[in-house]
C-alpha cells in the first residue's frame, strides 16, 4: 500500500486522529491485566477507519499499563517510510481535487 492508493479515511485518521467510540472489552489483547479492583481495561474502536484500540488503566494512579491497535486492511504502510508532511500534503492534495466537494468523512 503507497500514500498514493489509501484509502481516504486511513489518510485522514492518520492526519486528523481517530475518532474513539467505547465498544465492550473481548479480553483478548493484554491478558495479563485482568479487570480488578485496580485495573479497567478499556476498548475503543474508530468510527471512521475501523482502527480498534486495547488499554488497561490502572484505577489508582491512572497509569496507562497497556496498548495495542488492532488494524483493518490496508491501513499499514510498511515498507514506505512516511513523514507526517507527506501525508498532510497528501490529505490537502485529495480535498483539492474533490474541488469543494469533500467526501472525506467527517
Amino acid at each position: 500500500m503507497s500514500i498514493k492508493t489509501i484509502d481516504a479515511e486511513f489518510v485522514e485518521c492518520r492526519v486528523r486522529r481517530h475518532r474513539w467510540d467505547p465498544i465492550p472489552d473481548d479480553g483478548g489483547h493484554g491478558r495479563k491485566y485482568k479487570e480488578s479492583r485496580s485495573v479497567r481495561r478499556l476498548t475503543m474502536r474508530c468510527e471512521r477507519c475501523h482502527c480498534v484500540r486495547h488499554e488497561a488503566w490502572n484505577k489508582i494512579t491512572g497509569d496507562i499499563l497497556f496498548v495495542a491497535y488492532d488494524y483493518p486492511e490496508g491501513y499499514s504502510l510498511s515498507g514506505e517510510e512516511v513523514k507526517p508532511w507527506d501525508l498532510r500534503r497528501e490529505y490537502l492534495l485529495r480535498l483539492d481535487r474533490l474541488d469543494g466537494k469533500i467526501k472525506l468523512s467527517r
